[in-house]
């Protein structure tokens, strides 16, 4: 409520009388202002029921994942070991042949030559209760010798101590070449086949976990140092082992490993890139969404 007090007038009766009003049309049209008020702040009637079901169905950002925007450039992906860019690394080697003692042959333009997106980016999360989602880089512990050329063999366990283990392995050719087997148990026997492996983690399939697609969702995920997962007393790092010799900075043997990919996606006796056939098949070569007569 408005309380105004008149101020008093001169200039005769008319004067006194107008001065009179004033009060009460200043009180009007501060009453006239709050109904205005008022109605604008009115409570709108009820709506439905069916209407409150769908607005209750639909669903709802948890806020776990915020986006900060666009970030400026290929965000630096992990090398090593997983929350480093590979300082920790490098850090345990004296010296080598491109750095030397000085930084005199640093490469400072050797890139990543598979970056991800600064907006594909997930490591700017701010789950709830820490449950982020991580990327594991595909090159976070780069081969910096790739090449993985073999038949493999077919093993068979002992029955007894006494026993040796028997293995068939393939035909050995001059281009064979491989450092590391896997063994992967043959289901229901005593059976295990031994594989040339290729060490990249994650990119090659020796190492576990295979985070499909590098997303290990929050409640999937592991700490920092379980990235590739070993057991306590088998744990080696830096991955991978070699001799002191024959280690280079990571940056470097990432880029060795990529260009080494990128050579194997397709040539004229991969896999992924042939098929059996005899004159008179008909052949369809797909490459992305292109389909064309081969």
């Amino acid at each position: 409520m408005l309380v105004i007090q008149p101020l008093p007038l001169h200039g005769g009766p008319s004067a006194a009388l107008f001065g009179a009003f004033i009060p009460l049309a200043l009180l009007l049209h501060a009453s006239s202002a709050q109904a205005r008020f008022l109605e604008h702040r009115r409570v709108p009637a009820a709506e439905p029921a069916q209407k409150h079901q769908l607005l209750l169905a639909k669903s709802y950002d948890p806020g776990y994942f915020h986006n900060y925007g666009v970030r400026s450039g290929p965000p630096q992906e992990d090398m090593g070991s997983y929350g480093d860019d590979g300082s920790e690394h490098d850090a345990t080697m004296p010296r080598n042949m491109f750095t030397s003692d000085t930084m005199a042959y640093n490469f400072p333009f050797l890139d990543n030559m598979m970056p991800v997106a600064p907006m594909d980016s997930v490591k700017h999360g701010d789950g709830a209760y820490g449950m982020d989602a991580k990327y594991v880089s595909e090159y976070l512990n780069p081969d910096g010798f790739p090449g993985v050329v073999g038949k493999g063999c077919m093993c068979k366990a002992p029955d007894g101590p006494t026993e040796k283990i028997e293995c068939h392995c393939g035909k050995e050719s001059d281009n064979d070449h491989y450092t590391w087997l896997k063994d992967t148990p043959v289901t229901g026997t005593k059976n295990y086949t031994l594989t040339p492996a290729d060490i990249s983690y994650r990119a090659g399939n020796y190492w576990e976990p295979n985070v499909r697609g590098g997303i290990a969702s929050p409640a999937d995920s592991l700490p920092a140092g379980s990235y590739p997962n070993q057991a306590a007393g088998d744990r080696i790092w830096p991955l991978p082992a070699s001799a002191a010799g024959d280690r280079i900075g990571i940056k470097y043997a990432r880029y060795l490993d990529q260009v080494h990919d990128r050579a194997q996606e397709c040539d004229t006796v991969s896999k992924r890139c042939t098929v059996p056939c005899k004159p008179g098949d008909a052949v369809t070569g797909v490459l992305g969404n292109t389909h064309v007569d081969a």
